[in-house]
């Protein structure tokens, strides 16, 4: 049975530039009429990632990147150190060719190193491992050659939770694509988006004058943030094994939460967690309740607002739509919601693993 797991969070967002357009400026979007800032979801994903792989297993992190080839050829010299180099470069171009669709590269006649491929390759260390296994074949005169078809093989199957959860897309071998367990919606504000410029100096400490000027734009607001997992399609992307599934979607859940973009923190520290969560689970489909800031939040309390706001939002939609499965709560008890419970984050992650294992 496929489970729908929800997560909606308020969170503010003190000064800070987390995501900058190619001005260098806040990203920004218009909704309801309004401009607000936003935070993309590519720039959130790659947070839940580097909290990943700071707090979780080498299962849960895959390298994205276009350097497949030469870690391939970098793993099979430490695997093979006196493999012939003719052989070992054909061998590279033949992973190559899985990257960039070069048919030609199933020949490997070009004895020159490898380079990276211009496509973005999101693989997993047991898959790489399985092309230098199919690679060593060759070296050691097993096999005569190493096709394509075969360096495709070894990309199936054995994901890292990260790609098991943002997918894979690679349009030069479409059939290796995979479709993302988790979608992740860019992080609107719930009012209306007012950028500012700090100016800064740099003093030279040894002239014991100022050497650079500058500014920087900002924003602050507070903000909705939404992201649903598909408990069918993890278990799928992660050879069907359920019971793992269950707590990458539990690991998800705690990095969602917990992290935040690396933009310029080092200059803002605009460093929270958010104010208050709500996490559903149901089984017909995936939903946002960002229709519930479609008109700006104005007032004196507005984090508290816009969480009044999202259970409005909810209540209604649960009327109409139907209840779901079930639904747990983190926030302070400023604000009621009758339909979910109050928890802490960890008690939630694990209320929300038994709801999906059920």
């Amino acid at each position: 049975m496929t489970n729908f797991i929800n997560i909606h969070a308020i969170q503010s967002l003190p000064p800070s530039s987390l995501n900058r357009d190619d001005a260098g400026v806040p990203k920004k979007a218009l909704f309801g009429g309004t401009e607000r800032v936003r935070v993309s979801s590519q720039s959130w994903k790659y947070a839940v990632r580097q909290f990943f792989a700071e707090n979780y297993d080498a299962s849960y992190i895959g390298c994205r990147t276009t350097q497949l080839p030469v870690d391939f050829e970098k793993a099979l010299r430490v695997a093979r150190p006196d493999a012939d180099n003719s052989v070992v470069n054909k061998l590279s171009k033949v992973v190559l060719g899985v990257a960039e669709k070069t048919e030609e590269a199933n020949e490997g006649v070009d004895p020159t190193s490898v380079t990276g491929s211009k496509m973005i390759v999101f693989y997993s260390p047991a898959q790489l491992e399985s092309l230098v296994e199919m690679a060593v074949d060759v070296v050691d005169g097993n096999k005569k050659t190493l096709t394509i078809a075969e360096a495709k093989e070894a990309l199936v199957g054995k994901n890292t939770v990260d790609i098991a959860l943002f997918g894979r897309m690679m349009t030069a071998q479409p059939e290796l694509s995979i479709e993302a367990a988790a979608n992740v919606a860019h992080v609107i504000g719930v009012e209306k988006y007012a950028a500012q410029r700090d100016s800064f100096v740099g003093i030279d400490d040894s002239l014991g004058k100022t050497k650079i000027m500058g500014s920087v734009d900002f924003v602050s607001s507070v903000v909705y943030r939404h992201a649903c997992i598909d408990t069918s399609a993890l278990t799928r992307n992660l050879d069907g094994d359920s019971a793992f599934a269950v707590e990458a979607a539990g690991a998800f859940i705690n990095a969602f939460i917990r992290s935040m973009p690396s933009g310029k923190q080092s200059s803002f520290a605009a460093r929270t967690l958010p104010s208050f969560v709500l996490v559903t689970v149901s089984e017909d489909q995936p939903l946002s309740l960002a229709g519930a800031f479609t008109n700006v939040i104005k007032s004196d309390s507005i984090e508290r607002d816009a969480a009044e706001a999202l259970i409005s939002n909810a209540i209604s939609l649960n009327a109409n739509y139907g209840t779901p499965k079930a639904a747990f709560t983190i926030n302070d008890g400023s604000v009621e919601i009758p339909f979910a419970t109050k928890l802490s984050l960890p008690d939630l992650i694990e209320s929300i693993k038994k709801e999906v294992s059920a």
